[in-house]
């Protein structure tokens, strides 16, 4: 038996030219935020979505909610920051792989904001 799918929406590249984005992708286990890897957007990024329940799909529209970066001094520019990404089923953590990083001793740690609001 063969199984269809359906777009319900595209998550647009927010920089023109950057072939990375969406190398990496993850999600929460209700697919309310979208992790998207971009490894090669400058030092790297991991773009966050959230789903907004707009009316204007059936499952709501997914906007940018945040984008992580590396910290100050995390490497020599060339890390590709997101090259990897997974996130928790609870969508509270989210773990960004970065092959290249040069001067990192033990895991990476920046903020993400949770917020409902």
């Amino acid at each position: 038996a063969s199984t269809a799918y359906n777009l319900d929406e595209n998550i647009i590249n927010p920089i023109s030219g950057n072939e990375s984005f969406g190398e990496s992708i993850a999600t929460d286990s209700t697919n309310t935020f979208v992790a998207v890897g971009s490894p090669a957007d400058g030092e790297g990024k991991v773009h966050v979505y959230k789903r907004q329940d707009d009316g204007s799909t059936v499952y709501g529209t997914l906007q940018p909610h945040q984008t992580l970066e590396p910290i100050a001094n995390f490497d020599n520019g060339a890390s590709k920051f997101g090259d990897s990404v997974t996130m928790s089923p609870d969508g509270k953590y989210i773990v960004v792989g970065a092959p290249e990083a040069t001067y990192v001793k033990s895991a990476f740690k920046d903020n993400f904001d949770f917020a409902t609001e």
